[in-house]
């Protein structure tokens, strides 16, 4: 296995582990899963110190719409990572849960 591969998916792991006391996402609706993967993508530009991404009108409404904005620092890398490893744990999940979809 590639080792940038390596590294993040343990620390996806690091995370989910942090979060198995909220029972998994075998039963959580995909429904729920898809708001969430939108949610943690939108908190990902709201930590980039300058995005150019053409379609950030559409997320910076949508971070203003929920207040997403508040706790994070622009440009901080530690949060990138954090955000991004959300939002590949949430595609793991609904890759997993593809037979509900």
């Amino acid at each position: 296995m590639r080792i940038e591969l390596e590294r993040f998916v343990e620390e996806m792991e690091r995370i989910l582990k942090e979060n198995d006391y909220k029972g998994g996402w075998k039963k959580t609706d995909n429904d729920f899963l898809i708001k969430k993967l939108i949610e943690e993508f939108a908190e990902y530009f709201v930590v980039l110190e300058n995005p150019t991404w053409t379609g950030l009108n559409v997320i910076r409404e949508f971070v203003n719409q929920f207040n997403y904005a508040s706790g994070h620092y622009p440009n901080d890398k530690k949060v990138q990572r954090k955000e991004l490893v959300d939002i590949a744990n949430i595609c793991m999940m609904l890759h997993d849960n593809t037979d509900k979809i």
